[in-house]
């Protein structure tokens, strides 16, 4: 009986580092350089896909406590005074700290300058981002790819991907 215990003891501990090494991965990728983006027209239809963006976290999936959905970002591309909808769907429980939105923008030689975006403080059920990119001049600046991060109030990006701006 002490031997199962152990064992099973020994796989719960396992299972957790291998989620956070997971996690951990998940962010490095979150807060890389953005590459590449899918496109999809005014309503929401993919019409290209990237497979880098709008990735769930581990923390997130459907074998977590709370479980996130995503809908990639349309339209992509944008124009700097158009509206970028971001639909997250948190089907069970909440978000605790809620959602913010952030955006990168990549500095040759320097960090990324980042903005705040869009914030939600009740995440539960279906949470829309609106970002208008020349509400953020340093986002909208120049034609090109951005990266943007959806964050849990704890910090830990939830999923990210990349929006271009004409």
């Amino acid at each position: 009986m002490r031997r199962i215990l152990i064992v099973a003891l020994l796989g719960f501990t396992l299972g957790g580092c291998d989620s956070g090494a997971s996690q951990s991965t998940f962010r490095e990728l979150a807060l890389g350089p953005p590459s590449g983006f899918t496109r999809t027209d005014a309503q929401g239809t993919v019409v290209s896909v990237d497979a880098g963006d709008w990735q769930v976290s581990p923390l997130y999936s459907p074998a977590s406590v709370v479980w996130v959905t995503v809908q990639p970002s349309f339209p992509n591309p944008v124009a700097p005074d158009g509206v970028i909808t971001l639909i997250l769907n948190v089907r069970s429980g909440a978000v605790v700290g809620g959602l913010t939105a952030v955006g990168y923008v990549e500095r040759p030689g320097q960090l990324p300058d980042s903005f705040i975006l869009d914030e939600v403080v009740d995440a539960r059920g279906f949470v829309t981002f609106s970002i208008v990119p020349a509400q953020h001049p340093g986002f909208s600046q120049g034609a090109g790819l951005r990266r943007v991060v959806v964050f849990d109030g704890r910090g830990e990006p939830v999923t990210f991907g990349d929006v271009m701006i004409e």
